[in-house]
């Protein structure tokens, strides 16, 4: 796991075709001070990542051929 930000999944996030990877993002908030974590990334509920987590892992536990085909818009 492994989380950074503040900027928006589409700029600095893994690829959305990479079921492997999740992205969560809560938005932009209050500018931080630089003193611990922002306060973007402060916002995400532990719930969401847990969740997120599972995701990740139920696809790590597919073959291969199939994490392939979650990940893509392919049937």
């Amino acid at each position: 796991m492994l989380l950074f930000g503040p900027v928006p999944p589409a700029q600095w996030g893994p690829p959305p075709d990479r079921p492997r990877h999740q992205a969560l993002w809560v938005g932009p908030g209050a500018a931080g001070s630089g003193a611990g974590p922002h306060p973007a990334l402060a916002a995400l509920d532990v719930r969401d990542v847990l969740a997120a987590v599972d995701r990740v892992e139920r696809v790590a536990r597919l073959p291969r051929a199939r994490r392939l085909r979650v990940g893509s818009s392919r049937p």
